[in-house]
C-alpha cells in the first residue's frame, strides 16, 4: 500500500518536474520573445499577428504531439518499473494531475488527455510485465 502511494506520488512529482522544465523552456523560447515584443502596446500590425499565430501554433503542436506523449511515456516507464501491482491504475493516477493541468476540457483536449492516460498505462503494463518475467515475454 505504501509502495503504491509512493509510486503515484513519484509519478506526480515527475510530471511536475516536466511541467516546470516545459515552463522554463517556454519562457525562454522565441515564441515568448515575440509575445513580449508585441505585448507592450506598440501598434499591432497584420504581419505581427501572423507571426504570433504561427508561433503559438508551433508551440501548441510541440506540446500536444511531442512533449505530452513523451512525458506520458516517461511516467509510464517510471510506474512500470517501480510498481509491483496495478501498474495501469497507478500510471493513470500518476498522470492525471499533468493531464488536468493542460486540459481545457474541450472535446479535443479530453481526447488528448485520454490518449496520454492510455500511453502511460500501456507502457507501465509492458514495463511491469517485462520486469517481472525478466524480459522474456516479448
Amino acid at each position: 500500500m505504501l509502495r503504491s502511494f509512493l509510486v503515484v506520488f513519484g509519478a506526480i512529482l515527475l510530471g511536475g518536474v516536466f511541467m516546470a522544465i516545459g515552463g522554463f523552456w517556454f519562457a525562454n523560447s522565441p515564441e515568448m520573445a515575440l509575445i513580449m515584443r508585441i505585448a507592450p502596446g506598440v501598434p499591432f500590425t497584420e504581419n505581427d499577428a501572423t507571426k504570433l499565430w504561427k508561433a503559438m501554433d508551433r508551440l501548441s503542436f510541440i506540446m500536444q504531439w511531442i512533449m505530452s506523449p513523451l512525458i506520458a511515456a516517461v511516467i509510464g516507464l517510471f510506474v512500470g518499473f517501480f510498481a509491483r501491482e496495478y501498474p495501469v491504475r497507478l500510471a493513470a493516477l500518476g498522470i492525471v494531475p499533468f493531464v488536468v493541468a493542460f486540459s481545457s476540457f474541450s472535446v479535443t483536449e479530453i481526447a488528448f488527455s485520454v490518449g496520454h492516460i492510455l500511453i502511460a498505462g500501456v507502457i507501465a503494463a509492458i514495463v511491469s510485465r517485462c520486469r517481472r518475467s525478466g524480459g522474456n515475454d516479448i
